[in-house]
């Protein structure tokens, strides 16, 4: 990922950060960086079903100045005592103020602080703030959050809310956008034992440069001294923050056969 220099600070050159607000030269005073692609929800925020993005990985929660003014045109904002923080590129953008918004869950309500930026990877996130008061539990295996039944303390106001929310159970949002494909080797390879090699393969669902995660197939087949050929395949996944290389090229690493 490229970088230039503006003003004795880094920029980056990536079209979604470019869109984001004017980077100030001052140091951050918090990071937030967003690590888990497909943590996804959907949430009623104040009476609107938006998708938001569950981020442990975010020190507060977060919303984008755009969508605070659909939600709530006449939101009271305050000010915030942190001024500026550090995207996901490692652009620093200074906090408008911060606001209270109501999360439901089914009859359950939870009011939730919001800092407020001019824009967002992601128009909304709940962070570390909201996980840790409201004893969040994440399952990834059901691709869930479930919020516990316990005496909670609002995080907006610190008061102590008897049974304000009992164990609400919400499935995370499913990306229906991942592609699938299968990857053959280009040319036919032999892998000595105890040896790591490089084998290009050749994606035809994928143009050349698209980001690609490689997997080798449960019962993926090595061919061994010249008994007989068969294509090895390899199951691939696009996604968003692997790096992308100039050709599709896999490591391979197999002990020696008894």
């Amino acid at each position: 990922m490229g970088k230039k220099r503006i003003k004795n600070i880094w920029c980056c050159k990536r079209s979604k950060c470019a869109s984001l607000s004017t980077v100030t030269a001052r140091e951050a005073d918090i990071e937030f960086k967003s690590s888990l692609e497909r943590n996804f929800m959907y949430l009623n925020i104040e009476n609107s079903n938006q998708k938001c993005l569950i981020d442990s990985g975010a020190t507060i929660s977060c919303i984008s100045q755009h969508l605070l003014r659909q939600l709530k045109p006449q939101a009271d904002i305050q000010r915030s005592s942190i001024f500026s923080g550090v995207g996901v590129c490692g652009e620093v953008h200074p906090v408008l103020g911060k606001t209270i918004l109501e999360i439901r869950f089914g009859e359950h309500k939870i009011l939730q602080n919001f800092h407020i930026f001019e824009t967002l990877h992601s128009k909304i996130l709940l962070g570390l703030d909201f996980l840790v008061t409201h004893k969040v539990n994440l399952d990834f295996g059901k691709m869930t959050i479930s919020v516990p039944n316990v005496t909670v303390k609002d995080s907006a106001t610190l008061k102590g809310k008897e049974n304000m929310v009992s164990t609400v159970t919400v499935p995370t949002f499913i990306d229906d956008n991942v592609q699938i494909a299968m990857a053959t080797t280009v040319d036919l390879v032999e892998i000595q034992p105890q040896s790591e090699i490089i084998i290009p393969v050749h994606v035809g669902k994928f143009k050349h440069g698209t980001t690609v995660i490689l997997e080798p197939k449960g019962n993926l087949s090595i061919e061994h001294q010249g008994s007989r050929r068969e294509d090895n395949f390899y199951s691939v996944k696009r996604h968003s923050f692997i790096q992308t290389y100039e050709s599709y090229k896999f490591n391979s690493l197999h002990s020696k056969k008894d």
